[in-house]
């Protein structure tokens, strides 16, 4: 299925069959996708370019794996700013990568209820523990950040100025990684592990 701009009318290069947002490359405006809905948000401030490992469009290796980043959403906090990337293995397989001075964590769905979710972010601490799927976390990190802008392709709606609460489980044994988040009214969580940047081959551009 192919989609035209409803601004300026031009195709919509896509690459990603399940992407919810994108930006016209022509006119530069926000587009909502929804099934064979086409919905202009209007237009929003390009992000400034800030050195990063990572480019969009441009393929990179990790552990003999090769992934495509198609979109990005940046998020400012009391520290700076980190960034969540949407990349796509060779299968179009979907994960985010998340990069925050330094650190890059790589991540996939994970299925629990918004209740579950819920209650974890409101009622949990730095320090405590988390029993998730059998398994014990230890809370991390509980943050929050505000949406800057994003780039590319997404597979789900954001807002710019919206706030994203945070949580980071990490499991004693071993390199899991769990990510809780709310944003809006909508719940979601991740799990994966962190990657060793010096690891990641980047494509020559």
């Amino acid at each position: 299925m192919t989609f035209n701009c409803p601004q300026c009318g031009d195709a919509l290069a896509l690459r990603f069959k399940y992407s919810k947002l994108t930006r016209c490359d022509s006119c530069q405006s926000t587009i909502f996708l929804e099934d064979e809905t086409v919905l202009s948000l209007g237009q929003t401030t390009l992000l400034v370019d800030e050195p990063t490992l990572l480019s969009l469009h441009h393929p990179f290796v990790y552990e003999e794996k090769t992934f495509r980043p198609i979109g990005k959403i940046r998020y400012v906090y009391t520290l700076g700013f980190w960034e969540e990337w949407l990349v796509l293995n060779d299968e179009h397989k979907a994960f985010w990568i998340s990069i925050d001075e330094g650190d890059m964590v790589i991540e996939e769905p994970l299925a629990l209820g918004d209740e579950m979710i819920k209650t974890i972010l409101t009622k949990k601490y730095l320090g405590a523990k988390v029993t998730i799927n059998n398994k014990q976390y230890w809370v991390t990190e509980k943050a929050k950040g505000t949406c800057q802008g994003f780039e590319g392709e997404l597979d789900r709606r954001v807002k710019v100025g919206e706030i994203l609460e945070y949580m980071h489980l990490t499991a004693r044994n071993g390199n899991e990684h769990i990510t809780l988040e709310r944003e809006g009214t909508d719940y979601s969580a991740y799990v994966g592990q962190w990657l060793d940047m010096y690891e990641v081959k980047v494509h020559d551009v």
